[in-house]
């Protein structure tokens, strides 16, 4: 007699794997295939510590560098283990770092950025005066105004980090009236300007017909400079000789001493400690 054998299986199942990334991505999709010859596949699990399993349906997703374990158990209790060690997954965002903002006042400024990716690295590194026109981001950004530099960094996984600085500290004078000689003229009775790094002196061109009081009024801002120190007031006469001024406290003002004679004469507005201070400053004649 005999007897036909046909429910022994002590081969175990059979995994392969694919979706290991060989470049740097952001995510990957891990897959498993799992075989069996004799008597079938009765599990198939997946786990991400090689303890807690968990039942397998379709690709593990991973956004960080891991290791995916895979078990498959067949009909006849055989089993089978298989790892992938996942390791060019990056999800994490570059850094930057800005250096050079000025804090006190200057002509111009470099701004620097360090930009750093401690898993796939960086693979572009750029800027921007507009946060629209891009462009290769090497070294220093030289600026000399005021105004927004954006940084932007990206990986080689594709991540993108981008970051901003408001550039508050330079100059921002036109320099076309810093002397009194090249005065412009004064257009009506009251005057607003800037004085600070890059623009130390404002000089205005203004006219009496006749005997006049003159009179300096000043906004809040300008009143605390003066008094401070950090902004001078002066009027001058068209030979750019000084007209003796003095000070109204309860006005908070100043007058010239006596009246004027009808003639040209010139108003300065001076930041006398340098580029340590930036004003805005707002000023009326009174005639």
């Amino acid at each position: 007699t005999s007897v036909s054998v046909t429910k022994v299986d002590s081969v175990a199942p059979t995994i392969s794997t694919s979706g290991n990334p060989k470049e740097w991505t952001k995510s990957a999709k891990i897959s498993a295939k799992f075989s069996d010859a004799l008597s079938g596949i009765k599990t198939k699990q997946y786990s991400l510590d090689n303890k807690t399993w968990k039942t397998y349906s379709s690709s593990i997703t991973v956004k960080q560098n891991c290791t995916v374990y895979f078990k498959a158990t067949d009909k006849a209790g055989n089993k089978t283990t298989k790892s992938v060690s996942v390791t060019k997954v990056d999800s994490v965002a570059p850094t930057i770092s800005i250096s050079g903002n000025p804090k006190e006042w200057t002509t111009s400024a470099k701004i620097s950025a360090k930009m750093t990716d401690d898993l796939s690295g960086i693979k572009t590194k750029q800027y921007s005066l507009d946060n629209k026109t891009w462009k290769t981001y090497s070294s220093s950004i030289t600026v000399k105004k005021n105004c927004t530099v954006y940084f932007k960094a990206t990986d080689k996984a594709g991540n993108v980090k981008k970051t901003s600085v408001k550039v508050t500290k330079i100059g921002n004078g036109d320099n076309s009236n810093d002397t009194w000689q090249n005065a412009t003229p004064l257009a009506g009775n009251s005057v607003s300007g800037w004085v600070g790094a890059g623009d130390l002196a404002d000089y205005y061109k203004f006219s009496t017909t006749k005997k006049a009081q003159l009179t300096f009024d000043f906004d809040a801002a300008t009143t605390k400079a003066v008094k401070n120190g950090t902004l001078d007031v002066v009027c001058l006469d068209a030979d750019g000789k000084k007209v003796s001024l003095v000070w109204n406290g309860a006005k908070q003002d100043y007058l010239s001493k006596s009246k004027l004679a009808a003639g040209t004469y010139i108003l300065g507005v001076t930041d006398p400690v340098g580029q340590k201070t930036g004003l805005d400053y707002k000023i009326t004649i009174g005639k």
